[in-house]
């Protein structure tokens, strides 16, 4: 055992923190609170997302979308 954290524990780390963000991001009592630099740091330049309708977004158009939901929630949003 080298005492690194496996990738797993990484990987869960990681989601529970961004999870962190978005909740921070989209509730508008905390939503100034929040860098929005965690997010942009955390999405890959190469990022690309299918949307519902089948769109494919690329990592600026999810940045901007993300960006522009800031505070769109009330406290009851987890």
């Amino acid at each position: 055992m080298s005492g690194e954290p496996s990738l797993f524990s990484r990987a869960s780390a990681e989601i529970i923190d961004l999870h962190r963000f978005f909740v921070d991001w989209f509730v508008a009592a905390r939503a100034n609170t929040v860098d929005f630099g965690r997010f942009e740091r955390a999405m890959g330049k190469d990022l690309s997302m299918v949307a519902p309708d089948g769109h494919i977004l690329d990592r600026e158009a999810v940045v901007d979308h993300v960006r522009a939901s800031r505070a769109s929630c009330d406290d009851g949003f987890t």
